[in-house]
């Protein structure tokens, strides 16, 4: 079943025609998909090249580290969503407007020259019962723009 769900979300050649069929199965399985709230959103609409490709300012936040951390609609759609569905954890997703709260108040867990890992304070719990954090991996690329690279939950120590 996930394998159809994917595959019919990736049949829509436009970004924003997948990001729909995302949140019509979101919204028949339950779950509702939140807008981020506290963002910079001075910047939506502009365009960075980076890994050849062209990517869409959502939002901005600066993170507890005092980075302006960039989250691009493509990462956002094509990566994190489609592989928390991918991986049967679109529980999740009902959470993605927490980026910005973990990224300014969430556990510093990494900090490395090209990549900062964050964890949410608080857990969650999955449709199975189990508890969980979630997890904020933003990386820098070769221009030195910080970015949110990924967003995905990890079980919560007993």
């Amino acid at each position: 079943m996930v394998a159809d769900v994917i595959n019919w979300i990736q049949e829509e050649e436009t970004l924003d025609g997948r990001l729909q069929r995302i949140t019509t199965f979101l919204e028949n399985e339950g779950y509702f998909l939140p807008s981020p709230k506290n963002v910079d959103r001075s910047e939506q609409g502009d365009t960075h090249f980076m890994y050849g490709q062209s990517l869409t300012v959502e939002y901005t936040v600066v993170d507890q580290g005092g980075r302006k951390v960039y989250h691009y609609h493509e990462i956002g759609v094509d990566h994190i969503m489609l592989r928390r569905i991918r991986r049967d954890e679109e529980w999740t997703l009902e959470h993605i407007s927490s980026i910005p709260r973990i990224l300014r108040r969430g556990k510093l867990i990494l900090d490395e020259l090209d990549k900062v890992i964050y964890q949410s304070r608080r857990t969650y719990m999955s449709p199975t019962g189990e508890r969980y954090s979630l997890r904020v991996i933003i990386r820098r690329s070769w221009q030195g723009i910080w970015y949110v690279a990924t967003f995905h939950p990890r079980p919560a120590r007993r």
